[in-house]
């Protein structure tokens, strides 16, 4: 009897797994083959699913950002400051794959100018949904300059070896919000 296989759920397997394999290694390094490789499947199932490691990698952030999003929900028709808590547990989530993130994000876009980075369509995903994330937290006055401090925060624990606490954050981020 045939082997029946739920392609969908297949798809989304591999996706979840090449997310940890781009984070392990980065973007320019990885073919299709290696890909393929790391992932346990043939090259030929992986370009059956994908048609090119850019869509595999399109595949990933949205997966990584739908993750994301559906981590904490915002709760409604509460006060600024438990919308704010709800959304730093997100982050704090994020928090722990920061410093491997950032080292795919700079793979990524090594060699390309400001323009070429403003106009990728992968840059422009992840901002976006990072942006509206943020905005359905906290509201849109204040949405970018939050999105702004967010990304400093994060940075800024890699640098400092995560020594800046979560309540300095909210500290620095609850003026701000609506």
């Amino acid at each position: 009897m045939p082997k029946i296989i739920d392609h969908q759920a297949h798809k989304q397997l591999i996706v979840s797994k090449a997310c940890h394999v781009f984070l392990a290694h980065g973007y320019s390094q990885l073919g299709m083959r290696q890909l393929a490789d790391e992932l346990k499947v043939s090259k030929s199932a992986l370009y059956h699913y994908f048609a090119s490691k850019e869509a595999l990698f399109t595949a990933c952030i949205e997966y990584i950002t739908s993750e994301d999003m559906a981590f904490s929900p915002c709760p409604p028709n509460t006060s600024p400051e438990t919308r704010l808590d709800a959304l730093l547990e997100v982050i704090q989530h994020i928090d722990e794959r920061f410093k491997g993130e950032l080292n795919l994000v700079i793979d990524f876009t090594r060699g390309m100018t400001a323009e070429q980075i403003h106009h990728n369509q992968h840059m422009q995903l992840v901002e976006k949904k990072y942006l509206d994330l943020v905005t359905e937290y906290v509201g849109k006055t204040n949405a970018i300059p939050i999105y702004t401090i967010l990304l400093g925060s994060l940075l800024g624990r890699v640098l400092n070896g995560n020594t800046t606490s979560w309540q300095e954050v909210k500290d620095w981020l609850l003026p701000l919000v609506e």
